[in-house]
């Protein structure tokens, strides 16, 4: 038996609802919410909401961002689309600081920390539990494809969650000591268990040092040319305290 065709009325909706379908699989995180953070000198930050509630930068913090809110630059290698690096654990607690003091931060609705190494883990797998990246040139800045310097944010492939270059350019801060998640068996093991965990690798580091799985570690007051940070955030919109690192705790 043979249906008749749609009328316009029917078919138009019926089309605009396959499309959307359809849609969704182009974009990377379809269901992601994304928030924009103005700052000073026509810079801004992109957070998204990750499904589990959590904020999470969409880019590592540039250089164009960090003197936006510090009103200097430390990095080695030098342009505003570039990650920030040669960042101690302790200076992003001065940028956090100066962030959240800021009226646009405020208003966001955002308190703003370095996310845990659980956090992270979670947010760089986008709630999986994939091993590593499936093809490491479309993913990382690595030792055998950043010609040994760092690169604009946001040129490689982002992950399901819409977050870039959770694999490579720069190692990102945790808010998690290595004694938090190895605790220490003997003397020589406390030595570093206070020191900061640095998750997803660098532009000097191999392909496979920039895996879900791969941890270093950083005293809170060392900075390197490959280290800087992601932001997390929460939503707090009554929250005054400009947090730490740790959020609520001091670092």
């Amino acid at each position: 038996m043979l249906l008749p065709p749609a009328k316009g009325f029917l078919a138009a909706p019926l089309l605009a609802w396959v499309c959307a379908i359809l849609s969704l699989a182009d974009d990377p995180a379809p269901m992601v919410e994304a928030k924009t953070i103005s700052l000073p000198g026509s810079q801004a930050l992109e957070m998204r909401k990750t499904p589990d509630g959590l904020w999470f930068g969409t880019y590592e913090v540039t250089q164009g961002q960090w003197e936006a809110v510090m009103g200097t630059n430390p990095a080695a290698f030098r342009g505003a689309d570039l990650p920030v690096e040669n960042v101690s654990w302790n200076d992003c607690g001065r940028f956090l600081a100066a962030l959240s003091a800021l009226p646009a931060a405020k208003a966001s609705g955002l308190s703003f920390r370095l996310p845990t190494d659980a956090e992270w883990d979670t947010a760089c797998r986008a709630g999986g539990d994939d091993p590593a990246p499936t093809e490491t040139d479309a993913e990382s800045w690595n030792a055998q494809n950043s010609g040994g310097r760092t690169h604009p944010v946001g040129q490689k492939a982002p992950n399901a969650w819409g977050l870039y270059d959770m694999f490579g350019n720069v190692a990102e801060w945790t808010s998690t000591t290595w004694g938090d998640v190895f605790p220490p068996r003997n003397r020589t093991e406390r030595d570093g268990a206070g020191d900061y965990i640095l998750r997803g690798g660098a532009w000097n580091d191999r392909p496979e040092d920039c895996a879900p799985d791969a941890r270093d570690r950083d005293a809170a007051d060392d900075a390197d040319w490959d280290t800087g940070l992601r932001l997390c955030a929460t939503e707090n919109p009554t929250a005054d305290a400009a947090p730490s690192p740790r959020g609520s705790s001091a670092p």
